[in-house]
């Protein structure tokens, strides 16, 4: 496939807002029209992932479209030229629908959702097509055979949980953190539904429970840690923070490995 040169991407880049009556009126690629070199086979659309505005169907999507890329080189993971060009071409009617155009989009929102940043952290979550490979990619886990994307399934459900793995550099550089997280999350979770503990603040605990992990990074080299040692010392922090009585079994704070 063709891929964006940096000229055209950064003429493209720097015309969003001449281009908005396309983003907002056209259903179908257009950027034929305005670059140089992509032919119609460029401009099929590819079959492979819901196209929906429901959020749900983001899990789904991420596992798919890992699946499908799961070998891409990093060069490529990476590449402003690369996402923005796919976007743009064969997945342009999946960003339409997902991430749809109207009188109140604003150009900056264009930027966000459609042209990605390897230099911007947040960019891997913004971006339409890069959220689902990345999300897949950090959560993807080798080590449970029988689920391969177990924690993908978790860290999807919530969008706000999504944004801020992706967006938190220290929790999308180690797996080890992440994991531990994520079985914590579902541990509270459950115990929510079970009625063992009361309503609180989301945001406020997955915002809490990153700060404690960067803690424990600060003196402790997560890598080194078993899963079940990580787990164990976010599971101390869960019982102050929920205000309940440590016992054996909430100590261990395993739900699945």
């Amino acid at each position: 496939m063709n891929i964006l040169d940096e000229i055209a991407f950064i003429q493209l880049k720097k015309d969003i807002d001449k281009n908005m009556k396309y983003y907002y009126k056209k259903s179908d690629p257009w950027i034929q029209q305005t670059v140089e070199g992509f032919t119609e086979n460029d401009l099929i659309q590819d079959d492979l992932l819901k196209i929906s505005n429901d959020p749900t169907f983001d899990t789904e999507n991420a596992i798919k479209f890992y699946e499908r890329n799961k070998n891409l080189p990093t060069t490529l993971a990476s590449s402003n030229h690369y996402w923005t060009t796919l976007a743009h071409t064969k997945y342009y009617n999946y960003m339409q629908t997902r991430w749809a155009v109207n009188e109140n989009t604003k150009p900056s929102n264009i930027e966000t959702r459609y042209f990605f940043s390897s230099t911007n952290q947040k960019s891997r979550a913004r971006h339409g097509l890069t959220r689902l490979w990345w999300i897949a990619h950090l959560t993807y886990n080798e080590n449970n055979p029988q689920d391969l994307y177990y924690y993908t399934k978790i860290a999807t459900r919530d969008q706000e949980l999504y944004n801020l793995i992706m967006e938190t550099k220290h929790i999308a550089q180690n797996k080890k953190a992440l994991f531990a997280m994520l079985d914590i999350i579902i541990y509270v979770f459950d115990l929510q539904e079970k009625g063992e503990v009361g309503n609180f603040h989301k945001r406020n605990f997955y915002r809490k429970l990153m700060q404690q992990i960067n803690l424990i990074g600060s003196v402790t080299i997560w890598d080194i840690l078993s899963q079940e040692e990580a787990n164990k010392k976010l599971m101390s922090f869960v019982i102050q923070y929920l205000g309940m009585e440590e016992t054996e079994d909430s100590s261990i704070g395993l739900v699945k490995s």
